[in-house]
């Protein structure tokens, strides 16, 4: 699996490859404003792609809304989308819905909500693929 990791935070970004690695995802990019996310996906095809909400630039909303806006029109590949962000409170959750993000995970977060969350996604979309 080719992870996306749109993460501002060195030491964070650090500890989410290292754990993602561990679970055997080796491909993990990071960039570290929505923008550089953004052009990273123009150029590559991800599988998953986490996105922090605190980002210099644009905010994970933002850069949420503009893929989801891609994929709907073709433009992209369905892709994962998982929010990444200490705004755990219930509007920023309600928004991320809204938008159309696949999970949400609040920070700080333990490796299992990390590997957790992927794994849970794969499974739902594998099972959606099955023939009924």
């Amino acid at each position: 699996m080719k992870i996306l990791l749109i993460e501002d935070n060195a030491q964070n970004s650090e500890i989410f490859r290292r754990i993602l690695n561990n679970h055997g995802h080796k491909e993990v990019v990071i960039k570290t404003t929505g923008l550089e996310g953004l052009e990273a996906t123009h150029g590559d095809v991800f599988d998953a792609i986490f996105i922090d909400f605190d980002l210099p630039d644009l905010d994970g909303l933002q850069v949420g809304l503009s893929l989801y806006s891609r994929i709907r029109n073709k433009q992209m590949k369905p892709t994962l989308l998982i929010a990444l962000t200490a705004q755990s409170d219930k509007a920023t959750l309600q928004e991320a819905e809204q938008v159309g993000f696949d999970a949400f995970i609040g920070k700080p977060c333990t490796e299992a909500d990390l590997v957790g969350a992927l794994r849970q996604l794969a499974e739902r979309n594998h099972a959606e693929d099955l023939p009924r």
